[in-house]
């Protein structure tokens, strides 16, 4: 009989210490993930003003990452004057500020009467379905071709969730500006 409650009492610890891991297994904490890529890409542009009869900024800086957030750290490491560039614009290539999204910047400061001007999107040809405006950036302007050529889309004064089904996926080139 004694071995027989022996082999009880074995038995009953050894199902309370595999609860006991089972338990320790389920409750521990997580490891912390690294952020999931999500194969957009996002940018960080810093545009020159316009200057007197001038139709396009120099562009003083580009960095793109796989998140919005690596973008933007890579920008702050490359561009040394990242503290001083004005927000102007954020595009999207979905509806509803979705998507692969490009910050651009101003180099000398927020939109005035002249604004900035991107005369080729490169990358971002025929991607921008929707777009925030900021810092007096109250007009913008869409064109179906480089050099605000073709079409023109716009001209938008509010932060536009849509820009349409004509100049959407559409835009090559843009201007915006203070009203």
């Amino acid at each position: 009989m004694g071995h027989i409650r022996n082999t009880t009492a074995v038995r009953r610890w050894a199902t309370v210490a595999a609860g006991m891991a089972v338990a320790m297994v389920v409750t521990a904490p997580a490891a912390q993930a690294a952020p999931a890529s999500t194969g957009e890409e996002h940018c960080v542009v810093v545009l020159d003003k316009l200057r007197p009869g001038e139709t396009t900024s120099r562009v003083v800086s580009r960095q793109c990452a796989d998140t919005p957030e690596a973008a933007r750290q890579k920008h702050q490491e490359a561009y040394a004057g990242a503290a001083a560039a004005t927000l102007l614009l954020t595009l999207y290539a979905d509806i509803n500020y979705g998507g692969a999204s490009t910050v651009l910047e101003g180099n000398a400061g927020a939109c005035d009467t002249a604004g900035y001007g991107f005369r080729d999107l490169g990358s971002w040809r025929n991607r921008i379905s929707s777009f925030k405006r900021f810092n007096w950036c109250q007009r913008v302007q869409g064109f179906d071709l480089v050099n605000y050529g073709g079409a023109a889309y716009g001209p938008w004064t509010t932060d536009t969730p849509w820009v349409g089904s004509a100049a959407n996926d559409r835009i090559d080139s843009l201007q915006t500006r203070r009203l």
